[in-house]
């Protein structure tokens, strides 16, 4: 895996693919994009799902819609949630 590639101080947010779960934009190689900062991930495994887990890359459950977040992004909103579900 490879890191998490943030060049820009404004990242522009790609399209998710059809067919597939919000935030991931790319399959050769697989790239996923936080939909809160944009910050990517790109791996060359062939095994997406596994890439996925691995990532990090979450949705906030008590926000529907919000989209994938990096673990830094996800941190930040958790630690804003009200909702004691996030705190556990």
């Amino acid at each position: 895996m490879t890191e998490i590639s943030n060049t820009s101080s404004t990242l522009e947010q790609r399209p998710t693919l059809p067919g597939k779960v919000d935030g991931i934009v790319a399959l050769d190689p697989c790239v996923i994009q936080c939909r809160s900062c944009g910050v990517t991930l790109e791996q060359d495994r062939r095994s997406l799902a596994t890439f996925i887990l691995l990532s990090r890359f979450r949705f906030h459950t008590c926000q529907p819609g919000s989209g994938r977040m990096c673990p830094t992004c996800l941190d930040a909103v958790i630690a804003a949630c009200p909702s004691r579900r996030c705190k556990s």
